[in-house]
This record gives C-alpha cells, structure tokens and sequence, in this order.
C-alpha cells in the first residue's frame, strides 16, 4: 500500500511540474493498484487456508 501511494504522489508530482501527462498518471497508479490488491488478497487467501487448518485440528482436538 505504502509503494501505490508513494507512485501516486510521485505521479502528481510529476504531472504539476509538466514532465509527464495526465494518462501516464493514471496508468502507473492503475497498475501499481492491481500490484497491490492481487498481493493483498495473495496474503488474505493464505490467512484465510491458515486459519481454517488451525480450526480443524482444534475440532479434531476436541
């Protein structure tokens, strides 16, 4: 999340100061957005098969 921002402030940046157009902007934030949404819900899926594995050895415990 801390990358998407910081690319999306550079971009802003970037955009005031006339170095780059309002497309390019919006591409890289685009792409850094979809970056970081698969490798958050890469990490959330994970949490989720972690936490399910944990619950059935709890019930095969009990």
């Amino acid at each position: 999340m801390i990358t998407s921002a910081l690319v999306n402030i550079l971009g802003i940046g970037l955009l005031f100061s006339g170095k780059v157009t309002e497309g390019s902007v919006a591409t890289a934030g685009g792409l850094t957005s979809n970056i970081v949404s698969v490798g958050l819900l890469k990490f959330t899926k994970e949490t989720n098969d972690r936490l399910d594995r944990l619950a059935k050895e709890f019930k095969d415990d009990n």
